[in-house]
């Protein structure tokens, strides 16, 4: 995987790095403040093959993928999994549990029925996961782009920059500090030519299926949301922010309250 990245010395003190590349069948843009230029491309060089590595054992579209051989195999007999992505599976169960359901892992399982994550038997000290149902198939979208953001966020952080930006295809952006113009990050919300918000140590993730992109299913349904909004969410880490975005865009109005206050987060389309 490569980078393409632009470096301007502002004034005396103040630097941005900006570099772009192609991941997780999107764009990632990383804005990197107050660094040299070679320290920039060394932590370049720490994030992209990352990202690359996570993409590499999470996509269930790649047969060499370690989800893609669990979902091939792990109905059959409990399969070994590295303690990563029992971890992963682990966490997603207990959001599950957090949103009543709302977000489900198991969503494109055959013949999917309401609770089939039931089926999906983790056992965190053997590090084996077991599929207790021979239809059952995991799809870590709504999860694994901000599992991604947390991660090279912490990359960025350990490495002593403090003002960044990292941008996952608009659906998941984090503003670390701020930019060099001003306090916070500045950042347009989807789909609105006017609205925006400031981020500043901040996530704002956005869900929801377009007229020529349905992605999000109704857990209690087993079908594609009907309705075309997106919401937009501000949480302390992305992934937490994936799976609120998620869960609100399929849970009665009357839950957004409560879903807000469990995933310590806030809906900029809704009063929560």
């Amino acid at each position: 995987m490569w980078y393409q990245s632009i470096f301007k010395q502002i004034n005396q003190t103040q630097t941005i790095f900006y570099a772009w590349f192609n991941a997780m069948h999107t764009r990632i843009d990383i804005a990197l403040c107050n660094l040299s230029e070679e320290k920039s491309k060394n932590l370049l060089d720490e994030i992209v093959p990352e990202v690359s590595r996570i993409e590499k054992m999470t996509n269930r579209f790649d047969n060499e993928s370690e989800l893609s051989k669990l979902n091939l195999i792990a109905a059959i007999e409990p399969v070994y999994t590295t303690p990563e992505l029992v971890n992963i599976l682990h966490r997603c169960k207990e959001y599950n549990e957090l949103t009543l359901g709302a977000f489900d892992i198991t969503i494109n399982s055959g013949n999917y029925k309401y609770g089939c994550i039931n089926h999906l038997k983790i056992d965190t000290v053997a590090n084996t996961i077991f599929y207790n149902h021979p239809d059952l198939q995991i799809d870590l979208n709504g999860f694994i782009k901000g599992y991604t953001l947390d991660n090279v966020r912490n990359i960025i952080k350990k490495n002593d920059c403090y003002n960044a930006l990292i941008n996952f295809g608009n659906s998941s952006v984090c503003g670390i500090g701020n930019h060099p113009g001003g306090e916070g990050w500045k950042i347009n919300l989807p789909n609105s030519t006017n609205d925006f918000v400031i981020l500043n140590d901040e996530c704002l993730t956005t869900s929801g299926n377009t007229s020529k992109y349905q992605h999000i299913k109704n857990p209690e349904t087993g079908e594609y949301c009907n309705s075309n909004e997106t919401i937009s969410v501000i949480t302390e880490n992305a992934t937490s922010g994936e799976v609120l975005s998620t869960a609100l865009c399929v849970s009665e109005t009357k839950l957004h309250k409560m879903l807000c206050e469990k995933l310590q987060g806030r809906s900029l389309n809704l009063v929560c």
